[in-house]
């Protein structure tokens, strides 16, 4: 993935746990009972992409102590 595209879902994992937490988690209507997505996961998820972003906006990974060829 690029970076435009880790940063849009993180945008939308940020929406979809702010709506769980001001919306609810679980919906019942008679019989029937829906379950959003897992905040957990979410999270978790947000936690991935946070990373992945930060390390691109950063150039990469670090490399330290390497020999040269």
């Amino acid at each position: 993935m690029t970076i435009t595209t880790d940063q849009e879902e993180l945008v939308l994992v940020n929406a979809a746990i702010e709506q769980i937490l001001t919306r609810g988690q679980d919906l019942n209507i008679r019989d029937n009972s829906v379950r959003k997505a897992d905040l957990e996961v979410l999270y978790k998820r947000k936690d991935a992409l946070q990373s992945r972003v930060d390390r691109a906006l950063r150039g990469g990974i670090r490399i330290r102590g390497g020999t040269p060829i």
